[in-house]
């Protein structure tokens, strides 16, 4: 929600086109609004809420929790939104109606949280466990490494994949 008008808001106001008429290469464009909003995104989505989290869990429990298996579960977490990021970005390419850059990413969503039972095969090649390893992870709670690594690593591909794809649109549009 908060990524959906990264590209598509700029193109419907002219924005885009006056700035790639500058000498501003594509690339540097997309680019630059996937850091920008990766820096916001997991600072506002997962360091100020992890670390309020990690105070207040650690107050109930009467002592700091081990440091790093928490910030290892907010590194599976940080992956995750980074998915979503690069996944929006890349429809805000393609499509020219917010509905459309809302609703697929938040398809994709609801459908891992409410159809995964019936979709196992695609549990170790999306990120709809990373959550809930996330959470295992963080509280210090052992995951076997052949049901971890397989989303982590499809998830990063997934998000290279996005990228790359978004770029090439990007480049080939015409504004």
């Amino acid at each position: 929600v908060l990524c959906q008008d990264l590209i598509i808001g700029e193109k419907q106001t002219g924005l885009t086109e006056w700035l790639l008429a500058n000498p501003v290469q594509r690339r540097a464009y997309v680019l630059a609004k996937l850091c920008a909003s990766l820096v916001a995104a997991i600072l506002l989505l997962i360091v100020l809420p992890g670390a309020a989290a990690y105070g207040v869990l650690s107050l109930g429990a009467g002592s700091p929790l081990p440091l790093l298996p928490f910030l290892e579960g907010m590194g599976i977490l940080a992956l995750h939104s980074l998915f979503y990021l690069t996944l929006t970005l890349m429809l805000g390419t393609f499509f020219g109606s917010r509905s459309a850059i809302l609703g697929i990413p938040l398809g994709i969503l609801l459908t891992g949280m409410f159809f995964s039972g019936i979709l196992k095969p695609l549990l170790y090649v999306s990120p709809w466990l990373l959550p809930q390893f996330a959470e295992a992870v963080a509280g210090g709670v052992p995951v076997p490494a052949g049901l971890l690594w397989p989303p982590l690593l499809a998830t990063g591909l997934w998000c290279v994949i996005f990228t790359f794809v978004a770029l090439i649109k990007f480049e080939r549009s015409e504004f």
